[in-house]
């Protein structure tokens, strides 16, 4: 009996010592956790802090400065990357905010593609009222500073001044305002092509190679007589299809009546595109 009593007490004594085991291991691992969680925490701002630093680093396009600071961060475990796979990061982080805008753009005339790491093939598209005209070519490197590294555009359009004006700080602008001036340019061509084609009764046509000057002359009768018109039309604003001075004169415009017709013209011309002007002109004054 009493060594069922002693027994009894041991297995106790044996199943307390179990649990005060169990709870000195159960709070060691919670230190243990409590201690991993603040490391944690710790290494979580660390690589918060390094996150802002790389990014300021990419905004730079300063492929070195993310390196050094990659292997000031980095162990002997992780493999750090090297100069061209950092540039070709930076050209990623650049090119992010531009893959919407060049989704956009491809439906109102600009579409790129990257040839390599660090340049980019824009094609600018043309057309006149759905009509689809020229293609225009444009290479750029993209990383800062932007240069411009060919292209097939006309001489006339002053690529160089919107580029030092927008290149650097607005892309997608520079290549908007390229796009306007290119798609004005063959609107203006296009509008001397028609009237060229369709109104054989002008003549002495003479133009610059921008189609930003125009000088022709048309026949206008009056009773009797026939008046000479000449007509002059000047485009000062390169984004534009309409003109924004318009001279029209004649030998006889001393005539009250002939006044009138020659500002009526005029107005024709500066609000309406160059061949519609023209065919308006022929319904009036029932031209041939």
């Amino acid at each position: 009996m009493a060594r069922n009593s002693s027994n009894g007490v041991l297995e106790r004594l044996r199943q307390l010592e179990g649990s005060v085991q169990w709870g000195v291991a159960e709070q060691e691992r919670a230190e243990r956790s409590h201690g991993r969680l603040q490391q944690l925490q710790a290494t979580v701002r660390q690589l918060r802090a390094a996150r802002d630093r790389l990014r300021s680093a990419v905004s730079t396009g300063a492929a070195g400065d993310m390196q050094e600071l990659l292997v000031q961060l980095g162990s002997g475990s992780v493999r750090q990357p090297g100069q061209e796979e950092l540039a070709a990061a930076v050209l990623r982080e650049k090119l992010a905010p531009l893959r919407g805008f060049a989704q956009v753009y491809r439906l109102t005339g600009i579409s790129g593609e990257l040839r390599d790491s660090s340049t980019m093939s824009v094609c600018i598209h043309t057309a006149y009222e759905g009509t689809y005209l020229d293609s225009y070519q444009l290479d750029m490197r993209l990383q800062q500073p932007r240069k411009l590294l060919r292209h097939n555009l006309p001489a006339c359009i002053p690529l160089q001044q919107a580029a030092g004006e927008l290149l650097q700080r607005d892309l997608p602008a520079f290549l908007e305002a390229v796009h306007g001036m290119l798609n004005a340019y063959v609107s203006r061509r296009y509008q001397l092509q028609q009237m060229q084609e369709h109104y054989d009764w002008t003549s002495q046509i003479r133009k610059n190679t921008a189609y930003n000057l125009l000088r022709f002359h048309y026949p206008v009768g009056d009773g009797e007589t026939e008046q000479d018109i000449r007509v002059k039309l000047v485009y000062e604003d390169l984004n534009s299809c309409l003109p924004t001075g318009v001279t029209v004169t004649c030998t006889g415009a001393a005539e009250e009546g002939m006044q009138e017709k020659l500002e009526r013209h005029r107005q024709l011309f500066l609000s309406q595109h160059l061949h519609r002007a023209l065919e308006s002109i022929k319904d009036q004054d029932k031209l041939l």
